[in-house]
């Protein structure tokens, strides 16, 4: 039986889906229908009733990194500032599709967004914003100060699953960019790829199971920082090279002078007994 999909309505919240969706059968059938593992089960008025299968609408995704800047080790972050853009067709799940308002970043706080409107390129959206955002990263520092890290922005929709949206990496276009300057740092290891997010849970709402779960699609940034020159590194061994010595020199006075106070004690104590 085909059916032909005239409209879709969709109230999404995570960790739990609810559709309206309109069909064309001779004639127009208002119908409910219900989700489950890729499938929409369709239930309608009398015998109407069919499974169709839900494929998820692919949203190309991509990045330019302007700067990486305010490296806070002690604190875990740092601040980034980059452009996000994204281009999709503007039907079925994503005819309302409004990414500006819909994407975030799952390891860190977007600061601000500027997004420029939507546009129409062919029969396809394009979608583009400057966003600013403090990242939180588990600094590794056991190997300081001859150190590198490891940097990742993690972005996902807020509300559309797998089920709907699928991003696609725009790897060709996007790069880090050429005027970052971190001082005393390089950036490099440039790379983005998009991977599933699994999350078990219902999100404490109990008319799921328990053991729900809910894929999101994910795009990754990923990049790392290494320190310029080992001459950097040892720059900072400097202070400590000079004050180790002073501090050792000064330690060993104090126990030398003690060691006096106590013998000249102990003789003064028995001078007496001679």
């Amino acid at each position: 039986m085909h059916l032909e999909l005239v409209t879709f309505v969709e109230r999404p919240r995570r960790g739990r889906e609810e559709f309206e969706l309109e069909f064309i059968r001779g004639d127009v059938e208002r119908v409910e229908v219900r989700r489950d593992v890729g499938l929409l089960a369709v239930v309608g008025m009398g015998s109407f009733a069919d499974v169709v299968q839900a494929q998820p609408q692919e949203v190309v995704i991509g990045s330019y990194i302007n700067k990486i800047q305010d490296l806070d080790f002690p604190g875990n972050k740092y601040v980034i500032d980059f452009y996000l853009w994204f281009r999709w067709k503007a039907e079925g799940t994503l005819a309302d599709y409004n990414p500006m308002e819909s994407f975030e970043i799952m390891n860190g706080t977007i600061e601000s967004r500027e997004a420029q409107d939507a546009m129409l390129i062919g029969d396809v959206m394009y979608a583009q914003a400057r966003v600013s955002a403090i990242m939180n990263e588990n600094w590794q520092m056991a190997k300081f100060p001859f150190d590198s890290h490891s940097m990742t922005v993690n972005i996902e929709d807020n509300s559309l699953t797998t089920k709907d949206l699928v991003f696609v990496n725009d790897e060709n276009n996007s790069k880090l960019g050429d005027e970052i300057n971190i001082a005393g740092w390089d950036a490099t290891d440039f790379s983005t790829e998009v991977i599933t997010k699994v999350y078990q849970t219902n999100y404490g709402d109990i008319s799921q199971p328990s053991d729900a779960r809910s894929d999101y699609s994910r795009y990754m940034i990923k990049m790392s920082i290494k320190r310029q020159s080992y001459g950097s590194a040892l720059k900072l061994l400097t202070p400590t090279a000079r004050i180790l010595p002073a501090a050792t020199r000064s330690a060993m006075a104090s126990i030398s002078a003690s060691g006096e106070e106590k013998l000249n004690g102990w003789c003064t104590m028995y001078r007496p007994m001679v």
